[in-house]
């Protein structure tokens, strides 16, 4: 088959595909039997009748469909392996030429995404070298102690950090006085920490001076970026409330260092160099991840990128449709998540547009730099992986090598990503 190649543009190709006269003869032949095998002729059994009559009765676009079918795999993969074009999608078929002694295929094909990878040696990217703070260490083992605290039930009014056990029911207040509930706006037992900021504002600061037993009524004003339904209007809490709890947080000593149960974290002292050693290694990984992904943009400046544009477009649907289910199982409508982020679909859709291509291009720039440098990742490596994963997480080396076997494809990709990224990070030291 002799197969022609044209260049629509970077990422795009058409391949003429001319199909070979007796392979097309054979193919209409073979779709003629199997569409008359259910061709009934009154007279004869199905598919039985003389062919002269089973002809009269299958029109010849629907063989030349059937044959088109027929004959397609064989003529894409071949015009494909000969021309060494691999597509990123289904491709699209125009037949130019088709009668019954030939058939012309142009075959429309998107390609993988790729990439001319510029320069990635010491490319003059900075890194921070982040420290830790004493006001940071003690503040973080503040937020510890008063995670470990009890409450203590009080019989005073309440005040910002208590918690207080309440029912509450909301209504929408008309201009004639008369209040209507609303979905979501009641609840019974509850348990609110004043100060938390879980209720819109306003709400939290009118539970302030209550005690027990107590009953008000609060007005609040719902945000404007609230639901549709709710937001910006003006509603009436009913509150009754039943308890007022204190929160006892605990003296920093020894003891109360041991009892948050940190391993091998038994006084004041190791508590303090637990958290600072905690603290800076966060600030590391961080530090670390935004200097990695300072190299990929730095990287990202001079190469070239071939890219569809059909190709971001279909990873930003399937990005959107992942969201909106995500959405729709926290019990929300896709168009109340976008009413209570504040922002348009089209807004949406061109940060997910941005944040595919910017990962495209990454992903892009680990692949071009691995086929360079030649890396690869050997049963060793796999090997390794397994054995240090079983020790992480106490499992048996042949279980994680099952769980990887099932994937094994993703796992080599990862391993490659990682090798990638280490290469880069050791020609920018």
């Amino acid at each position: 088959m002799d197969t022609k190649i044209e260049r629509v543009n970077d990422t795009e190709v058409k391949l003429t595909c001319p199909v070979d006269n007796e392979l097309w003869k054979k193919a209409q032949e073979k779709s003629f039997r199997k569409l008359a095998q259910n061709v009934e002729v009154p007279g004869f059994r199905k598919g039985k009748a003389p062919e002269a009559l089973l002809r009269e009765r299958i029109s010849l676009q629907k063989i030349w469909n059937e044959a088109i079918e027929e004959v397609f795999p064989d003529v894409y993969r071949e015009a494909t392996a000969a021309t060494k074009v691999t597509a990123a999608r289904q491709p699209r078929l125009e037949i130019t030429k088709i009668s019954d002694d030939e058939l012309e295929m142009v075959i429309d094909i998107i390609e993988v995404p790729h990439c001319e990878v510029g320069n990635y040696e010491k490319l003059g990217v900075t890194k921070e070298a982040p420290s830790v703070s004493d006001e940071e260490v003690e503040n973080t083992i503040k937020r510890l102690l008063s995670n470990n605290a009890d409450l203590a039930l009080v019989e005073r009014e309440a005040k910002m950090g208590d918690t207080v056990t309440l029912d509450f029911d909301g209504f929408l207040p008309s201009d004639d006085g008369k209040l209507t509930p609303f979905e979501g706006g009641s609840a019974k037992n509850f348990n609110l920490e004043l100060g938390s900021h879980q209720f819109i504002p306003g709400f939290e600061e009118q539970v302030v001076g209550l005690k027990s037993n107590d009953e008000k009524d609060i007005e609040v004003t719902f945000p404007t970026n609230y639901v549709k339904e709710l937001a910006g209007k003006k509603a009436i809490f009913k509150l009754k409330i039943h308890e007022v709890k204190e929160k006892q947080i605990p003296e920093l000593n020894d003891e109360s260092a041991k009892e948050l149960g940190i391993k091998d974290v038994d006084t004041v002292e190791k508590l303090r160099n637990y958290e600072k050693e905690t603290l800076l290694k966060q600030k590391l990984q961080e530090s670390e991840r935004r200097y990695y992904s300072a190299l990929l943009e730095e990287i990202a400046k001079g190469s070239k990128f071939f890219i569809n544009e059909e190709i971001l477009k279909d990873e930003v649907a399937r990005s959107e449709e992942n969201l909106k289910k995500n959405v729709e199982a926290q019990g929300l409508t896709f168009e109340q998540y976008l009413e209570i982020s504040g922002q348009t679909i089209e807004a949406l859709r061109a940060k997910m547009h941005d944040d595919t291509e910017r990962n495209f291009k990454n992903f892009l720039i680990e692949r071009a730099i691995s086929a360079k440098e030649n890396l690869s990742v050997s049963d060793d490596d796999l090997d390794a992986e397994i054995k240090r994963l079983a020790d992480q997480y106490q499992m048996k080396e042949d279980d994680v090598r099952n769980i990887i076997n099932r994937n094994k494809n993703e796992w080599i990709s990862s391993l490659l990503e990682k090798k990638a990224h280490d290469l880069l990070i050791s020609k920018n030291s």
